[in-house]
């Protein structure tokens, strides 16, 4: 079979985050990143060298607008 076979659900490689998309985020030297959690969104743990704890959550292409993730997040940090 030569032809490239549908996928139907991918997740992101964490060796390509780490190299690839955190740097860009400015928040120091990755000790680890591991997959959280799946669904409409994935979600993965991101811990730093220094101690911080983040979480990056990759979003489906055309899902949700830029207002919506942004509505999402001020809800998440007003919910202490």
């Amino acid at each position: 079979m030569n032809a490239v076979y549908p996928v139907t659900y991918s997740t992101l490689s964490v060796e390509a985050l780490v190299r690839e998309v955190l740097p860009d985020f400015g928040v120091g030297e990755m000790a680890a990143c591991q997959f959280f959690s799946g669904g409409f969104n994935d979600t993965y743990r991101v811990k730093t060298v220094q101690g911080a704890v983040y979480y990056l959550r990759v979003y489906r292409s055309c899902w949700r607008s830029l207002p919506d993730i942004q509505y999402e997040l001020d809800v998440l940090r007003n919910a202490d």
